[in-house]
């Protein structure tokens, strides 16, 4: 089990400007494949220099699994598409995507919306196999279809694809589920992934571990008890978060 950072915390800046940073905190990675962080062959290649590993979170902003709307599908998916390429091409093995939001069209069509959302992600699926990369549907809190475990069960059985897993992002289960961890355990061979960050249970502030309402030793047994032997990434807002976050779980032995 590693532990890393997601350059979340360092989003406002370039990414051609931190890398030097991300070199001296952590030899793991998630990177955002957006705004200032948006992959393309030279910053893979600068990247794949560092001497890194790499997980690559896919676009979240502006852009649906689940739309209804044929002419953003198709949008969509050459988006995605190529988030995953560049995932492919930066050596990293793991893709996170958020996987659907209610739309207020969807809000008329709740049950098209699913099928929408389960065959979008499945075309996604087919294409990132043949890349050697899974994908790592992540929960999310409102708008999102995919907030509790049980739908994320239902969702990962209706998709029925060895290329789909789950990331489990502790800071969102918080919010919808509270600290009812145990059911995170239903999910043991599915999860690939964890995002952690803190909260106060309401707000999604992606706060440094030990700065919100967390009962991170409950939440840190359960992920020793599943035998998780993945990646756990730290996505915080700020790299001191991040830094401070990374040591506390380091004093706990929870890094390999």
């Amino acid at each position: 089990m590693k532990i890393g950072i997601s350059s979340l915390c360092l989003l406002r800046r370039s990414l051609d400007d931190i890398i030097k940073v991300m070199i001296e905190e952590s030899s793991l990675w998630e990177v955002v494949d957006e705004g200032e962080h948006a992959l393309d062959r030279e910053r893979i290649r600068k990247l794949k220099e560092a001497g890194l590993e790499f997980t690559v979170h896919g676009r979240f902003s502006d852009v649906n699994t689940a739309t209804i709307m044929s002419d953003l599908r198709k949008a969509f998916l050459k988006i995605y598409k190529k988030s995953i390429k560049n995932a492919y091409l930066l050596d990293a093995k793991i893709w996170v995507l958020h996987a659907g939001i209610r739309s207020p069209l969807g809000f008329f069509y709740p049950e098209l919306e699913k099928k929408k959302n389960l065959e979008f992600v499945r075309k996604l699926a087919r294409y990132a196999y043949d890349l050697g990369v899974t994908i790592a549907v992540e929960n999310v809190i409102e708008p999102g279809l995919i907030r509790k475990i049980s739908e994320m069960e239902e969702f990962l059985s209706d998709i029925g694809l060895e290329s789909v897993k789950a990331c489990i992002d502790v800071g969102h289960f918080f919010i919808i589920e509270k600290d009812a961890f145990d059911k995170i355990s239903t999910l043991r061979d599915e999860i690939v992934l964890f995002h952690l960050h803190d909260n106060d249970g309401i707000n999604d502030s992606h706060l440094g571990i030990g700065k919100g309402c967390i009962n991170w030793d409950k939440l840190l047994d359960l992920i020793s008890e599943i035998h998780f032997r993945g990646n756990l990434i730290l996505e915080m807002y700020s790299i001191e978060d991040a830094r401070n976050s990374l040591k506390k779980l380091s004093k706990k032995r929870y890094k390999e």
